[in-house]
C-alpha cells in the first residue's frame, strides 16, 4: 500500500512520511511527480523536482539514516 500524501482542505502544502528504504525513492519521484503536476510545472521543471526529491530520498536514507529502515523519510511540498 502506497503513502497518501497528508493535504490538508485549500492547503498547498502536501506532507509524507515513508520508511528509510531505497524502495520508496520511486515512491516518492511518483509524489513529486503528481505534485508537480498539479501545480501545473512544465516537464523540464517537473523533471528537475523529481531530481532533487530522488538526490535527497537516497541522501536520507543513506547518509541521514545509515539505511537503518526502523528510520523514517519525511518530505514535505510547499505551493
Amino acid at each position: 500500500m502506497l503513502p497518501q500524501p497528508n493535504m490538508a482542505s485549500g492547503s498547498s502544502v502536501v506532507e509524507v512520511t515513508l520508511e528509510s528504504t531505497l524502495k520508496n525513492i520511486e515512491v516518492a519521484e511518483g509524489i513529486a511527480r503528481g505534485v508537480c503536476a498539479t501545480a501545473g510545472l512544465d516537464e523540464d521543471d517537473a523533471y528537475k523536482v523529481e531530481m532533487a526529491v530522488h538526490e535527497s530520498v537516497i541522501n536520507a536514507v543513506e547518509h541521514g539514516n545509515k539505511n537503518d529502515a526502523n528510520k523514517q523519510v519525511w518530505l514535505r511540498f510547499h505551493g
